[in-house]
């Protein structure tokens, strides 16, 4: 067992609750990460913007001498259901990682980004962060942001791809193999 699935393993149990056995839950999100992470890695075409959603990076030195990143979606302008986000750095395969890479909806409750409502008791928030480590002022990501139409019918995935580091973040080229 490599050191990623050995820490989502432990993130996972940590989030676990009551229903299914923690085991089969455990085995179920972090298969679920794995799978959004490989798509990431195995996509080619990469946008620098959405028309249906605001996306932004910014990245900040923190007191210990690393870094600490936050990418943030926000601004919908089409109802977006049940909204995954993912980001990769630095084009890592999964085995190859040593850390987990930024999620979000996939260990913990769906949210959902509906123009103009804002209830977090019905999962509809005005905006959606998540947040990353690393050691340089600087780093590539390639991130999936995947959102569902209102009735639950179609699912759309937006890739995007920035070079990001404390000065800003620019759209780059994905390069790949």
């Amino acid at each position: 067992m490599n050191t990623l699935t050995k820490l989502l393993l432990a993130f996972v149990i940590f989030l676990s609750g009551c229903g299914k056995s923690p085991q089969k839950v455990n085995d179920e999100k972090i298969e679920e990460y794995q799978t959004y992470y490989d798509i990431v890695n195995k996509t080619q075409k990469f946008k620098d913007s959405s028309e249906n959603f605001n996306i932004a990076l910014e990245m900040s030195q923190i007191p210990d001498g690393t870094y600490r990143y936050a990418i943030v979606v926000d601004e919908a302008k089409i109802a977006m259901y049940d909204v995954v986000m993912i980001a990769v750095e630095n084009n890592t395969p999964y085995d190859d990682a040593d850390k987990m890479m930024p999620s979000l909806g996939i260990f913990e409750d769906s949210c959902s980004l509906i123009p103009g409502q804002v209830n977090a008791s019905q999962g509809y928030a005005k905006g959606l962060a998540m947040s990353g480590e690393c050691s340089e002022d600087g780093v590539d990501l390639e991130i999936l942001v995947q959102y569902k139409n209102a009735k639950r019918t179609k699912e759309t995935r937006e890739f995007f791809s920035y070079h990001l580091n404390t000065e800003g973040y620019e759209y780059k080229k994905a390069e790949k193999e």
